[in-house]
């Protein structure tokens, strides 16, 4: 059988750059056959009353991040192995191993290069994606809980202790 060839556009949060302007990596395991990634932060204020009935002020908020990608079979075959091989000291499986992605985006047209990186990931969500007929390769997408999520060094949230915690 032959070996299909990756997604010559991978989708970044919808938007489509060449595959050779974009590196995702897991850890220092390169991907190469993924077809769609996509991230969001949110902050959600609280409301603090105090003992009063209006509302006095905001905190500073909660903080969620969301985090998933796309990759064709055998290559999530390559996370899973990799996953599992990191985390058998401690008796993890694959979706209990902590990890952190990298991507690094750059095209000619754009101002520089834009890094992503999420902190503390781990996966917690793994589905099969199977659409379309024959001609569309097995993909799977595995969403992710992730602790922090910088994009060019900057984080949304700063912690205001010595520890961040």
């Amino acid at each position: 059988m032959p070996e299909l060839p990756p997604s010559p556009f991978p989708n970044v949060n919808g938007h489509e750059y060449g595959r050779t302007s974009v590196h995702l990596a897991l850890d220092a395991l390169a991907l190469i056959d993924w077809t769609d990634i996509n991230w969001s932060t949110e902050l959600a204020p609280g409301m603090t009353r105090g003992s009063r009935a209006k509302v006095r002020g905001a905190t500073r908020g909660m903080q969620t991040i969301s985090l998933d990608f796309t990759v064709l079979e055998r290559e999530a075959e390559r996370i899973r192995q990799y996953l599992s091989l990191r985390g058998a000291a401690k008796r993890q499986g694959y979706m209990e191993t902590f990890f952190v992605l990298n991507l690094t985006l750059f095209e000619p047209s754009l101002p520089g290069s834009k890094t992503v990186t999420a902190i503390g990931c781990r996966i917690s969500k793994d589905e099969q994606a199977i659409s379309g007929g024959d001609e569309n390769p097995l993909a799977r997408k595995f969403t992710c809980f992730v602790t922090d999520l910088l994009q060019d060094g900057i984080a949304a949230v700063r912690e205001n202790t010595a520890s961040g915690f």
